[in-house]
């Protein structure tokens, strides 16, 4: 178990130590660790091995206030250190980002975001800008510009304190959380010119400041090694409610565009060329996740210990979706910034993300949408959900000059398939933008500008995955409130959605319930997909008649199955019996 408590700036002669303390069966507060205050971050991070996590813990964190007459006084946070709900058949995780603090503290929308009592928060970026709290930002020197760093993130702590006390939650910085409009990370280095030609702005110990404070409590990354200027990663895997999640940094090795791509005119990233061809941005050599985050990704996708369901979280979807932009409503013919570009490490991504028949969470849009992946063609890979911003500040708008083709009958024009900026298929299943000119007071700006709540559900027992979506002055618990097009309701399936060419037999497996399939085409040694079923027959699908090896496995316990030289055909009615 990890958890980070997150302190005030504290004086070389206050205490320099927290205490973590629990209670078991209503006994007396007992102290498990004791860590010290780091000296930038202001943080102590606690970790403890050997957690039970099969019930629900009582914690509290303690320090000692020194006065300035040497009185000491004891002070406490409290919250529960949630048992993992394993045998809960829904797991629920909000997807919340992009929170510009302009309804600070946004009570009514933590009192609608408590109703819904999600099992994990995904904070998935831009937990502040750098207008929250007022007064700009200050970039040095290094001690100044960390503590107006902290001041922007504490409205953050203070904004969500009351659900953060007893839940887990993750925390993925984006551009804004360290200081830029837009980051290419460029695997960590310095900026060496404008922004779009990538890199970090700020010294390196401060973005690493912000990784601590944001990350720290997360599970171990998956390869800890820092990345150029010695700044630390968090990418990694984590397991919860029998869901795992690959939790991923989509900016922090993405290739900058300028320099690059053709010159795109006063604006290294903004297309406004209605001739562009997105074909000639398509270049060798560029980045979007990088070869480390590729390696654990391929890893990731065919490890299910533990895990009935998968999914990726991280800052943006991999689509160019928005057409136009900003206050002055300017229609972009591409954006450098979306995850769309560049398409080829694009489209590696989405074919190790589908192996694991896994949906995306992500949000940094301020453009509510639930969308289908296309590699080759449209819906072959998976869905994602960019939800919607928490407090919208610069406004985004879905305006497709053409209708979606292949929508459902009554579907509204701004869904179905479409090719975005970037030449990648796209297929839009659902999608809210905001009012162009939204109403002045506060609250009724938030609504107007499409603010509000995002929900994943992870339907364990059935294999779905329901994406729920609340406009920011919806009352959640009342039916028929969400944004329209929502609830949207997906097939684990869906998440590779590439048409069967043919299948193999059918299986039917005793000796191991719901076991994990894997199945690998031994032409090219390459495995296809790998998943763990609800039942004891499957039927996989393969894309191209061959031969195949099928791998039926319990990972918990290490028992497997592997029938090599299985054949596929168009039509296969055959069965086989497997015992593990």
């Amino acid at each position: 178990m990890k958890l980070t408590a997150q302190m005030p700036p504290v004086g070389a002669k206050d205490s320099q130590t927290v205490r973590l303390q629990i209670r078991k069966n209503r006994s007396r507060w007992q102290t498990i660790a004791e860590e010290k205050i780091h000296e930038e971050a202001r943080t102590a991070s606690f970790r403890i091995e050997k957690w039970n996590d099969k019930a629900d813990v009582p914690y509290r964190l303690a320090y000692t206030m020194i006065s300035a007459d040497l009185k000491k006084q004891e002070h406490h946070w409290t919250g529960t250190v949630r048992r993992d709900p394993v045998d809960q058949p829904i797991l629920t995780v909000a997807d919340v980002s992009c929170n510009i603090h302009a309804a600070f503290p946004n009570t009514l929308y933590v009192e609608n975001m408590s109703k819904l009592n999600p099992d994990l928060l995904a904070f998935v970026g831009d937990q502040f800008y750098e207008s929250t709290g007022g007064y700009g930002i200050q970039r040095g020197p290094l001690d100044v510009a960390i503590l107006d760093y902290l001041r922007k993130w504490y409205m953050h702590g203070w904004t969500w304190r009351e659900i953060t006390r007893d839940r887990p939650s993750l925390s993925l910085p984006d551009d804004h959380d360290v200081y830029q409009g837009n980051v290419w990370g460029e695997s960590g280095a310095a900026r060496h010119g404008t922004q779009e030609m990538g890199g970090y702005d700020m010294h390196p110990t401060w973005v690493n400041v912000v990784h601590r404070t944001q990350t720290a409590h997360h599970p171990d990354a998956y390869d800890p090694r820092p990345i150029k200027q010695n700044i630390s990663v968090y990418y990694g895997p984590m397991t919860y409610g029998r869901v795992s999640f690959a939790v991923i940094a989509d900016r922090m090795f993405k290739s900058g565009p300028e320099g690059k791509v053709p010159p795109t005119g006063d604006r290294g990233d903004h297309v406004i060329n209605p001739n562009f061809n997105p074909k000639t941005a398509d270049l060798p050599g560029l980045e979007l996740l990088g070869e480390r985050q590729m390696k654990f990704l391929r890893e990731w996708a065919s490890d299910w210990h533990g895990a009935d369901m998968k999914a990726v979280i991280s800052q943006t979807i991999f689509s160019a979706m928005a057409t136009t932009h900003g206050a002055i409503r300017e229609r972009l013919r591409a954006d450098y910034d979306a995850n769309g570009w560049p398409q080829t490490p694009r489209n590696d991504a989405l074919r190790e993300i589908r192996k694991a028949f896994a949906v995306h969470i992500a949000g940094d849009q301020h453009l509510p949408a639930v969308v289908h992946y296309g590699v080759d063609e449209h819906g072959d890979a998976g869905v994602a959900f960019a939800g919607p911003a928490v407090n919208v500040g610069y406004p985004r708008w879905w305006e497709p000059t053409e209708p979606g083709k292949n929508r459902p009958e009554g579907a509204p024009d701004n869904t179905g398939e479409f090719i975005d900026n970037f030449g990648n298929p796209l297929t839009v299943l659902a999608v809210a933008s905001g009012a162009v000119e939204p109403r002045k007071p506060v609250l009724e700006a938030m609504q107007d500008k499409a603010s509000g709540i995002g929900l994943v559900r992870f339907d364990k027992r059935n294999r779905k995955i329901i994406i729920e979506c609340w406009p920011f002055l919806a009352d959640p618990l009342r039916p028929g409130t969400q944004f329209p097009g929502w609830p949207v309701t997906i097939n684990i399936l869906d998440n590779y959605g590439r048409k069967a060419a043919a299948h193999l037999p059918t299986l039917k497996v005793k000796g191991v319930e719901n076991p994990v399939v894997q199945v690998t085409e031994e032409q090219t040694g390459d495995v296809l997909y790998a998943l763990r079923i609800a039942s004891q027959s499957f039927q996989p699908h393969v894309f191209a008649p061959g031969k195949y090896t099928i791998k039926i496995s319990e990972p918990e316990t290490g028992r497997q199955k592997e029938v090599k030289g299985v054949e596929a055909h168009a039509e296969n009615h055959q069965i086989l019996q497997v015992v593990v």
